[in-house]
């Protein structure tokens, strides 16, 4: 799930796709984002197997459908991920298996324009 505000403040979801776009669903459309990969630490505790992500990139908006027909942007965006990752019988953390939780909050600065 996503919250955006800024030029327009609407609730939706993030659809990833292959490579670096997404498209962003919300009520009356969608857009796309591209984006680069994230450069920055991540760590992974062995012994509590939280793993952790902090990257920036930038993205590029646009391919918008319905009320957000024509929408493009571009911009910084900083990430940060937090997860948990389940243990093996033998105690060990599973790195291949989905996480038991999961948190991503990426902050995205830049114009947009919308017709």
């Amino acid at each position: 799930s996503l919250i955006m505000y800024g030029l327009f403040t609407a609730p939706g979801v993030d659809h990833e796709g292959n490579g670096n776009v997404d498209t962003f669903v919300m009520a009356g459309g969608t857009f796309k984002v591209k984006h680069s990969n994230p450069v920055g630490p991540q760590t992974s505790n062995s012994k509590t197997c939280l793993f952790t992500e902090s990257g920036h990139g930038t993205y590029t908006i646009s391919g918008g459908t319905g009320k957000y027909k024509g929408i493009s942007g571009h911009g910084k965006y900083t990430l940060t991920i937090l997860d948990i990752q389940p243990k093996t019988k033998s105690g060990a953390c599973n790195e291949n298996a989905a996480p038991t939780a999961y948190q991503q909050v990426v902050d995205a600065v830049g114009p947009v324009t919308r017709p």
